[in-house]
């Protein structure tokens, strides 16, 4: 896991959501997830807090 700051915010944060660690952000757990369902939580739980949402899947090349 990796957390980006900005003027001492915090504005990136980013994990391997298929080996771990387990996450949770608001008491959900973001690795292991359904990825629709995970999607959604973080759509809601942004727009809850004013933020926005921003992500990008890293697949993984043998």
């Amino acid at each position: 896991m990796k957390a980006f700051y900005d003027a001492g915010k915090l504005v990136c944060v980013s994990l391997d959501a298929v080996t771990g660690p387990q996450v949770f952000l608001g008491g959900f757990a973001l690795a292991g997830r359904d990825l629709k369902q995970a999607h959604q939580y973080l759509l809601d739980f942004a727009a809850e807090h004013g933020n926005c949402l921003l992500y990008t899947p890293i697949t993984r090349f043998p």
